[in-house]
């Protein structure tokens, strides 16, 4: 049977930096690493 898994970027965030202008969220969800990528424009 297939599971399924919920996670939010905002509260359960595996893993958060700030380089540059950007912010990059990453959450691990089943094994694969799933990217959430905020571009600012300054």
């Amino acid at each position: 049977m297939a599971s399924l898994e919920r996670k939010n970027f905002e509260t359960e965030a595996d893993e958060v930096s700030t380089p540059n202008n950007a912010r990059v969220e990453t959450v691990n969800v089943l094994g694969a690493k799933i990217i959430n990528i905020f571009i600012y424009n300054l």
